[in-house]
């Protein structure tokens, strides 16, 4: 009986087997190996626990613990897909099909590899999705976080400086209003003699009232 594997170059083998095997011994032991390496890959990635949406806020440290345990598990699933999609292609084939179409076990791993492939990435394509997600929620947080210190040195640089005539006459005010201050002090302090006639002071009281408030407030 001929051997039914593909090689990968995509050629049917050349050697023979026995009538009860499909593969030939070089393929049969090829078969058993990639069968172990995908199954531990499988048990690998079934083994990375990864909670649906990321936890924590975008830019925090369990989000970027999950980004790493998020593309771990994607590369795992990836190469199963790959190792799986190899062994359906070169040993599970029209040709192996043919001859042993009365071979239930054979239709049976073949659906088998199959259903399992395509849940695979179903499963890859959901995380990738939510991995670049992740990515975009992080680079909108980190390019927002470099943008306020900028946006806040714009805002100082757009204060405008206080008009220096302004501050002049201000000083010059609460000089005058200082001096009125002292003079009114000096007059409460002298004797009845030099002081003026009520109605003189009458009349200095608002403004002399005014600069106490301004000197008192400054």
């Amino acid at each position: 009986m001929q051997c039914t594997v593909l090689e990968k170059n995509g050629s049917p083998c050349d050697n023979r087997c026995r009538a009860n095997r499909g593969y030939c011994t070089k393929h049969n032991a090829e078969y058993q190996k990639l069968y172990e390496s995908y199954k531990t890959l499988e048990k690998e990635y079934d083994g990375i626990g990864l909670e649906t949406s990321p936890p924590g806020p975008p830019g925090s440290g369990e989000s970027d613990s999950w980004k790493i345990k998020a593309l771990k598990k994607i590369n795992c699933g990836r190469e199963v897909c790959q190792q799986r999609t190899e062994v359906n292609h070169r040993f599970f084939n029209q040709i192996s099909q043919t001859q042993a179409n009365r071979n239930v076990n054979w239709q049976e791993g073949n659906r088998s590899h199959v259903q399992r492939i395509l849940k695979l990435q179903s499963e890859v394509k959901f995380w990738e999705g939510e991995l670049e997600k992740r990515d975009q929620q992080d680079k909108a947080f980190e390019n927002a976080r470099r943008i306020r210190p900028a946006q806040s040195a714009t805002r100082m640089r757009q204060i405008p400086y206080p008009d220096t005539a302004r501050i002049l006459r201000d000083r010059e005010i609460a000089r005058e209003a200082r001096e009125i201050a002292r003079e009114a002090r000096e007059l409460a302090s002298s004797s009845p003699e030099e002081q003026p006639s009520p109605s003189t002071f009458a009349a200095s009281l608002p403004l002399i009232l005014i600069a106490i408030y301004v000197v008192f407030s400054l």
